[in-house]
């Protein structure tokens, strides 16, 4: 699974990226908090749990989230290994900010992700459109977070 894309922010650079490498941010974000439990255990990793899909289809997922290979002010990475009912899922989320010219910033993001298990097929297609939720949610609070 591969997606990609970028997001505009009105804040400068070292302050979007302070914001992007907390994972507190995620625990902060209610937006996406409402559908899972999320534990912070240091600046750079956290714990979430919660549910995927709706109804009959709705699997329990657990996951680990830490930030990997950081460049002050320039990029980040947040790696998931996590699990859900009888699957698997590693995924990579990329990030490279940019400065614009009127001091704002541009994060171009790029996720790539695998999922292992029994019903792999049915469980990417589940969290191709989970994941474009999740991803979208987070980015709109980040956006609150930072022009706020």
């Amino acid at each position: 699974m591969h997606g990609e894309g970028q997001v505009e922010f009105a804040a400068a650079r070292p302050r979007t990226w302070a914001t992007i490498s907390d994972a507190s941010l995620l625990a902060a974000c209610r937006d996406i908090a409402r559908d899972f439990a999320i534990e912070v255990v240091d600046a750079g990793r956290a714990r979430v749990s919660g549910r995927i899909g709706s109804g009959f289809l709705a699997l329990a997922a657990r996951a680990e989230v830490e930030l990997a290979d950081p460049v002050t002010d320039e990029s980040a990475a947040w790696v998931v290994h996590g699990t859900a009912s009888g699957h698997e899922l590693d995924a990579v989320l990329h990030l490279d900010l940019v400065d614009r010219e009127d001091g704002g910033t541009v994060v171009r993001w790029t996720a790539d992700g695998d999922i292992r298990g029994p019903f792999a097929e049915m469980g990417r297609r589940m969290l191709v459109d989970e994941g474009a939720k999740v991803l979208s949610e987070a980015l709109d609070c980040l956006r609150r977070v930072l022009e706020a």
